[in-house]
């Protein structure tokens, strides 16, 4: 009796959060699975988003810094969500906003960053453009994560 009370408590919970990360939109539902994970693609170098990679996941790998340079956007864009943009080396990861778009509170067309040296292991963050500010506000960082932007 005990054994099933805690598969159904198991079973009822998975399924909580399998829903919750489907409405958050965490993961992709598609007809033919369970739940898939979002697209990602892996970089060790400097590289520049295109309007194309909106909603994709981007990991950065690199020793030393590095650059992920964001598309100039427009009204067309307006809610479109950037990363996450995850940092698994060593080096900087800077995120970089075109012409005179901002990151969150940085100056147009500037940067925000991770910090040389975080102890947080892969610091992580998403971003999601709103037009009527020209802003790219943080949508999402992984807890303990610590950025910062220029002006």
């Amino acid at each position: 009796m005990k054994k099933t009370k805690l598969k159904l408590k198991y079973l009822i919970l998975s399924t909580i959060l399998l829903i919750s990360f489907a409405v958050m939109g965490a993961y992709k539902v598609p007809d033919t699975a369970w739940f898939r994970f979002q697209e990602t693609s892996a970089k060790t170098d400097d590289y520049s988003v295109t309007t194309s990679d909106l909603g994709v996941a981007f990991t950065m790998n690199a020793s030393v810094a590095k650059t992920f340079s964001l598309p100039s956007v427009g009204a067309s864009e307006d809610g479109a969500l950037a990363g996450p943009f995850t940092n698994l080396g060593d080096g900087q990861m800077i995120i970089d906003a075109a012409d005179s778009d901002y990151i969150h509170d940085s100056g147009a067309g500037d940067t925000i960053f991770t910090d040389d040296g975080d102890d947080r292991p892969y610091p992580s963050i998403s971003l999601q453009y709103i037009h009527s500010v020209t802003t790219w506000v943080i949508h999402y960082t992984s807890p303990g994560s610590t950025f910062t932007t220029t002006d």
